[in-house]
């Protein structure tokens, strides 16, 4: 391993409670030299090669030097295992555990762990590594870790657990080999950071651990690096939020090495886009915002698709650059209270659609909606309120042409408690324009009766919400049907009213 550079003053360092083979545990002083070599010029003895042991005062590295440390971090086999004390690197500094020299490491596990706070104050990058051969050989940051420029994990394995205060973390590795930043708690990295991928050649992986991190946002620098960002816990699921605007290319997915459990998206604030063929099942939420997906650009593997969750405003899911139509597949949800926005695309239903967010209204622009055989449309009704689209019920607001294949699936269900109000009609798909809905879900064909629960209803794909009349237009609709108990004691009414005028 290279020296450190002359420039670089050491204040004295005092390594406390060794455990020496064969001997009683003593404090070795690090010298005022400008190299960490382990021999009794740089230290007041020589460190035993099974030597174990903590920093326990402040460490500084000034004058651009590249501070080397590490696993046996090459100065011996000395493993410095945890650093107590508070950690300054300035000027642009590169923290390295051992990677700048062969190895000279007996074990995988050795690492070195920040549990104080960590200060970059340099406004440029500040790069740290770890050897890629040992894959358990991480830097972790349990304390705060801070930057007024950016964080860089250039090669290696580092673990975050403390969170903190810097705006932008990025990370590389070398051609052939995987480097992987993991969190260790939740938000582990800065929530005010955005985390750039693939900076370098090999494959860069972001590890959410089963735990749960928020970021500005998320992005993969170079195109012809591997980016993946997934989850490695066997125990608990991960959720990735996004607040702020960002363009990803890299993959999502559920599992990283020996992982079972998945990863679910939220968009909270601003805009993500994304371009790959992502494979994580966990669910995707828009609470405000958008999320676009470009060009390959999908999210089937998601359960559960949500376009604006109960209190949110204004979101999108934005499939109008996608190389093809968007698809809901046959295990997938689609829902929510925002706007699907297919304009210029086919959108296709073999799983379920589902509009609203308990009761909710759900907006859907496409050159033509189909709902396939196994397709499903599942909406909610409250009963004994006054209808009103959007609010007590589910309403599906579609401009463009809608086809319903016969053996497709039309699921009602009824929320509330009390009485239906006879002859009120909801109005459950809105359709644009003139033209007419094709086809009829299964069981429900025009005109039909059918019933929730204990009561009655008619169906029309022929109803004109403008009018809110059961007929003269191309919206589908139901209508309450007056039990016949109420017909026949109507009936009575009238007669013995005739009766009495005579």
């Amino acid at each position: 391993m290279a020296s450190l550079k002359p420039s670089l003053k050491l204040a004295p360092i005092t390594l406390l409670a060794f455990t020496l083979r064969d001997a009683q545990a003593a404090t070795v002083t690090k010298n005022d030299t400008t190299s960490l070599l382990a021999n009794a010029t740089n230290w007041s003895a020589a460190p035993n090669t099974t030597d174990t042991g903590s920093f326990t005062n402040t460490l500084s590295a000034t004058n651009a030097a590249l501070l080397t440390l590490g696993g046996n971090i090459s100065i011996g086999n000395l493993t410095f295992g945890t650093m107590n004390g508070p950690v300054v690197i300035t000027d642009s500094n590169t923290l390295t555990l051992n990677n700048a020299t062969p190895l000279t490491a007996t074990s995988a596990t050795h690492g070195i762990t920040f549990n104080h706070a960590v200060t970059f104050s340099s406004t440029g990058t500040s790069t740290f590594e770890t050897n890629n051969a040992l894959p358990s050989a991480s830097i972790t940051f349990n304390g705060t870790l801070n930057s007024n420029g950016k964080v860089y994990l250039r090669a290696g394995n580092a673990v975050f657990s403390g969170g903190g205060n810097y705006t932008s973390i990025g990370i590389g590795s070398r051609s052939g080999v995987t480097s992987t930043i993991r969190i260790g708690a939740n938000n582990g990295i800065s929530t005010s950071a955005s985390f750039s991928l693939g900076e370098a050649n090999g494959t860069s992986r972001f590890d959410l651990a089963g735990y749960n991190q928020s970021l500005v946002g998320i992005s993969k620098l170079n195109a012809g690096t591997t980016a993946i960002i997934g989850n490695s816990s066997t125990t608990s699921n991960s959720v990735l939020t996004l607040t702020g605007t960002s363009s990803y290319s890299g993959l999502i997915q559920d599992s990283i090495d020996s992982g079972t459990k998945n990863v679910g998206i939220v968009i909270n604030g601003g805009s993500l886009t994304l371009s790959a063929n992502n494979t994580y099942t966990g669910d995707t939420v828009i609470k405000a915002g958008a999320l676009k997906l470009d060009s390959a650009g999908n999210l089937q593997g998601s359960k559960n698709v949500i376009i604006g969750d109960s209190g949110s405003s204004g979101t999108t899911l934005d499939v109008t650059t996608k190389t093809t139509g968007f698809t809901i597949g046959s295990s997938q949800t689609v829902g929510g209270i925002g706007h699907l926005d297919a304009t210029g695309k086919t959108v296709t239903v073999s799983g379920k659609l589902a509009p609203g967010n308990s009761a909710g209204k759900l907006n859907v622009t496409t050159s033509g909606l189909t709902i396939g055989s196994g397709g499903i449309l599942s909406l909610e009704l409250t009963r004994g309120v006054t209808p009103d689209g959007g609010v007590n019920y589910d309403q599906l607001g579609l401009t463009g042409a809608l086809t319903i294949d016969p053996a497709a699936t039309l699921d009602l269900a009824a929320l509330g408690t009390g009485a239906w109000n006879n002859n009120d009609i909801f109005f459950l798909i809105l359709n644009d324009g003139a033209d007419a809905i094709a086809g009829s879900f299964a069981g429900f064909s025009e005109g039909s009766t059918f019933t929730l629960g204990s009561q009655s209803f008619k169906l029309t794909y022929q109803a004109d919400s403008s009018s809110s009349s059961f007929a003269g237009g191309n919206d589908m609709a139901i209508q309450v049907v007056p039990e016949s108990s109420h017909i026949l004691i109507g009936s009575i009414g009238a007669l013995l009213l005739l009766r009495r005028r005579r």
